[in-house]
This record gives C-alpha cells, structure tokens and sequence, in this order.
C-alpha cells in the first residue's frame, strides 16, 4: 500500500489481493470513462451552427471529437461528418447535398475549407444585399419660385 497513490487508497484499502485491487480499480475508474463517453457523446449530438461562424461551429465539433478520441471512443471521419452537416443551417444545404453525392468520403480537413468557402460566399452575399442602392433625388421648381421668376423679369 505504500507505493499506491493517498487519492485512490480508500478504493483499494479492503482488497485481500492485488487482483481484487485491480478490479476495483477497473471499475471504479472505468465507470467514470463510460460516464464521460456518454457525456461527450451527447454534448455532440446537441452541438448545431445556429448563429456562430463555421470556424466556432466546427472547432466546437472538433473539440469533443478529440476529446472523445482522448478517452478511448474515437469517432470515425464519416459520422464526424454527418455531424457537421446535420447541425448546419438551411443555406448550406447545397454544398451538403454536393458533398453527401461524392463517390469518396471527405476528410475533415477538406470539409472545413469547404465550409469556409461558402461561409464567405454567403457573407459576401448578404454584404452586396445590405449595401444601400444608389437613389436620384428629384429637385422640383415650386410653382410660387417660378411665378415669382416670372413676375419679376415681366417687371423688368
């Protein structure tokens, strides 16, 4: 016992063998990972664009998928990317459509760029929409300036 660390003593100090030990460990800890897994995996399932930049949105996806690689669930890049596509907005469908279509699966990589081109597609669209029209503005003589122009050079 006096090679095990003070933190994990308690869990192991009514253990007649070391195997006993061990599987108390197992479980003790092992219970924990399912516990992360699930929370991860979860956290995962909720996580959609809504108003972020694609940057956020896939850095976000990105985090809990290494993060659930880390503690030994690792997502394959097909169900990442179903992920992704899945939680994106309506005007992404296009190039969810194109990219469900190919032949060979995407990697993550290729997909972010991807994403990031038609974030500034679409960024650059709502711009030239929002930009204000050009609009002539109309200069009318009013009829008391012109009779009086009138009258006046009539007086002279």
């Amino acid at each position: 016992m006096a090679s095990v660390d003070q933190t994990v003593t308690f869990a192991i100090a009514k253990s007649s063998t070391s195997k006993e030990a061990w599987d108390t460990l197992h479980n003790l800890y092992a219970n924990k990972s399912h516990t992360r897994i699930f929370s991860l995996q979860n956290t995962l399932a909720f996580i959609t664009k809504q108003s972020r930049s694609i940057a956020e949105y896939l850095r976000d996806i990105k985090n809990v998928a290494d993060e659930l690689a880390t503690v030994g669930a690792p997502i394959s890049n097909t169900k990442l990317v179903v992920k992704i596509l899945s939680g994106l907005r309506p005007e992404y469908d296009s190039i969810s459509a194109v990219i469900q279509a190919r032949d060979s699966p995407i990697s993550y990589d290729d997909l972010y760029d991807k994403l990031i081109n038609r974030e500034l597609l679409l960024t650059h669209r709502e711009n030239i929409k929002s930009s204000s029209p050009i609009t002539a503005v109309v200069a009318q003589r009013s009829s008391f300036g012109h009779n009086a122009f009138r009258n006046n050079r009539n007086n002279q």
